[in-house]
This record gives structure tokens, C-alpha cells and sequence, in this order.
């Protein structure tokens, strides 16, 4: 959980939900990016933040901890791309791996394990 006192303006965070998959019944795991437009306290002392997801204009105010991530998971679940898991940053699939210029935590530090060579 992140803490809405952390939070500061432009931070990229991540909403990973489960979605139904078009007209079915039928899941499949989605992400939303949702940036931080403004950061203040209320009179009353409560930290705020305005979000806003996708690009689209900022609506309501967060209050408390939130549910979102600071990246999102490394594999994405779809079951209509008949390959099985994304990765969101990347579109990768998961039996290709991340593409080498992939900005995913986990992408990073597999890439600096390997350019460590093989550990004794």
C-alpha cells in the first residue's frame, strides 16, 4: 500500500485489476496508469491527492493509503492473445521474455544479474 503522504506530483502509479473480456464471460487482468496531478492537505490535516487515469482528466480526491502500485506486475494474464501472459510495459509475452529496452523493475534487475556473469 502506498501512502498518500509519499505521493508527489507526475508519479506514475499502477491499478491492476481483473476486467471481463469484451462481450463473455470471460476474465482477463488489465492496468490502468494513474498519475498524480496534485498533492495537498486539507483543513483538517488529511493529506489529499487528485489522480488521474489514462490521460484523462483528474476526478476526485484520494484520502488514505491506496491500493495502486509503483509498477505494475510482470506478467499480465490475457487469455484472448492466445499466448498467455504481457507484460504492460513492454507488450512483450512472458515465453519471449522482456524486450531489452523494457522499464520493468524486474526487466532491470535480471538484465544487471546477467551482465554479472556466472556467480561461483
Amino acid at each position: 500500500m502506498i501512502r498518500v503522504e509519499t505521493l508527489r506530483v507526475g508519479d506514475v502509479l499502477y491499478d491492476v485489476h481483473r476486467e471481463r473480456a469484451g462481450n463473455t464471460t470471460a476474465t482477463r487482468e488489465g492496468c490502468w496508469e494513474v498519475v498524480v496531478r496534485e498533492v495537498g492537505v486539507d483543513d483538517g490535516g488529511r493529506p489529499w491527492a487528485l489522480l488521474s487515469w489514462n490521460g484523462n482528466p483528474p476526478r476526485g480526491r484520494t484520502y488514505g493509503t491506496t491500493s495502486y502500485k509503483r509498477s505494475p506486475k510482470e506478467w499480465l494474464y490475457d487469455p484472448w492473445s492466445g499466448r498467455g501472459r504481457r507484460c504492460h510495459l513492454c507488450g512483450a509475452y512472458q515465453s519471449d521474455g522482456h524486450m531489452a529496452h523494457c522499464g520493468h523493475p524486474r526487466a532491470i534487475s535480471a538484465r544487471k544479474k546477467a551482465a554479472k556473469g556466472p556467480s561461483q
